[in-house]
């Protein structure tokens, strides 16, 4: 990836000694934001010579194009320095990326205080400035939120400590459900379903 303008809202995706650059070009995965070149690298052991015109220094080499690879790689060339994305597979988020749920989490889970509740709630704080930078708005974002279930007794009575950890992490649109509700929510659900935090 190389960054054509510090600017992170002036350039447009522009590919460049790229072998398979067409996911990107496709996608828009990078944003508006950053000009790139990309590279597949193939998982074999040898070596390929490299034209004179391709050999390039860069400030940052990332390896791997799943959704971290791609976020590093994207923030630093939205940060100004020259960087290369080195990917196995045709494709970015090719392999367990590709095979995420697409939920955004919320932390309720993660302990409080920890690193990873911070970087949780920082990260949905940061979205709506992602998607603007990608040229897009909120509205393709369904907010329906997921269902924490409980199936015993025992999960029931502890729905409530659920719910206080979802408002503890910062989701104030979390809420809880009795199984009426929850089969009006999800119809397909067990009947064995006592309820619910949604």
């Amino acid at each position: 990836l190389k960054l054509a303008s510090s600017s992170a809202r002036s350039c447009s995706p522009t590919f460049v000694g790229c072998s398979s650059p067409a996911m990107f070009r496709a996608s828009g995965v990078l944003g508006a934001a950053c000009t790139a070149a990309y590279w597949h690298v193939p998982n074999q052991r040898r070596r390929t010579a490299v034209r004179a015109e391709e050999r390039r220094t860069f400030d940052i080499a990332v390896v791997g194009g799943g959704l971290v690879g791609l976020a590093v790689a994207r923030e630093a060339a939205a940060r100004g320095a020259s960087v290369v994305l080195l990917e196995r597979e045709q494709a970015v988020a090719a392999s367990a990326s590709g095979g995420n749920t697409g939920l955004g989490h919320t932390g309720y889970d993660a302990p409080e205080g920890s690193l990873e509740r911070r970087l949780l709630r920082r990260a949905i704080s940061l979205h709506p400035a992602l998607y603007r930078s990608f040229g897009m708005g909120m509205s393709h974002c369904r907010k329906c939120g997921s269902l924490v279930v409980a199936w015993t007794p025992a999960q029931l009575s502890a729905l409530d400590a659920v719910l206080q950890e979802n408002v503890n992490a910062g989701d104030m649109d979390a809420y809880r459900v009795n199984a009426e509700e929850l089969r009006d929510l999800e119809p397909a659900l067990s009947r064995a379903a006592l309820g619910a935090v949604v």
